[in-house]
């Protein structure tokens, strides 16, 4: 594994998705729900001065979600895909990198939301990071999801039409010139 200065790594040219606000602002409204029900169940079994955890434990969990989704409607997901790279960028910083020279197979999954996985042909390829190489962050991906780096891209492009497109510049890479 390399050292890579992560500050100095710049998003290439490309075809940009980003994550449309509204797919976050869904998300607070969702979160909301929940943490509304959570509450009214915890007033109801107090009311009835039994408290169960399980009502507690939505409560929390519901206002931690509410809290994320309001966090995100501040900042700004991006998938880049470039000419020889795929790249994930977060408030204009990129925090992950795979070059298609790196990509061994990349597949939908629909298995919930739709989603890529991508298997790579080398884990150590100094170009090649994810979440900034947060420690164990393949082994950890390979376990949740069976591929080294799982992407899942906002709904509102169709995910048959990101795997085309990232197919398509991995061959265009892949010719000799």
């Amino acid at each position: 594994m390399s050292n890579l200065d992560f500050d100095a790594i710049e998003p290439v040219e490309g075809d940009v998705i980003r994550v449309s606000r509204s797919s976050r602002i869904a998300l607070v409204s969702l979160s909301s729900v929940f943490l509304v029900i959570g509450l009214g169940l915890v007033w109801w079994s107090w009311q009835r001065e039994d408290i169960p955890i399980k009502a507690i434990l939505i409560a929390v969990v519901a206002l931690v979600c509410v809290v994320a989704s309001l966090v995100s409607l501040f900042m700004e997901f991006a998938l880049i895909i470039g000419a020889d790279r795929l790249q994930n960028v977060r408030n204009g910083k990129v925090v992950g990198q795979v070059p298609y020279s790196n990509i061994a197979e990349i597949v939908i999954c629909k298995d919930g939301a739709p989603s890529l996985g991508i298997k790579l042909a080398d884990e150590e390829d100094a170009g090649t990071f994810w979440e900034r190489r947060q420690a164990h962050w393949y082994a950890r991906s390979k376990q949740a999801w069976g591929y080294d780096v799982f992407i899942t891209p906002d709904p509102s492009v169709p995910i048959e039409l990101i795997l085309e497109m990232i197919q398509a510049r991995k061959e265009q890479q892949a010719k000799p010139n």
